[in-house]
């Protein structure tokens, strides 16, 4: 990962295709890319949960990154019936 997250920064995330990318952002408005991360199949969501970025896709995938362990984790969920 280039960049880590500072104790007053922001996170702001992108996604275009299959891919995230991840910045922190300071107070002065300088910004570091903590990472590119791949869901492998089209972000349809992503959100802020406390220090955790979630990236959602129709397909059930559901990608997790842990800004405190600077993690990345993909997962695939089924649906409830």
């Amino acid at each position: 990962m280039a960049g880590s997250l500072g104790d007053n920064d922001k996170m702001v995330a992108v996604a275009s295709g299959t891919e995230i990318i991840l910045w922190a952002v300071c107070q002065d408005g300088n910004g570091n890319e903590i990472g590119v991360f791949s869901l492998n199949v089209p972000v349809e969501a992503l959100f802020f949960v406390g220090s955790q970025l979630i990236a959602t896709s129709h397909t059930g995938k559901v990608g997790v990154w842990n800004a405190v362990t600077k993690h990345w984790q993909v997962s695939q969920t089924t649906p409830h019936a």
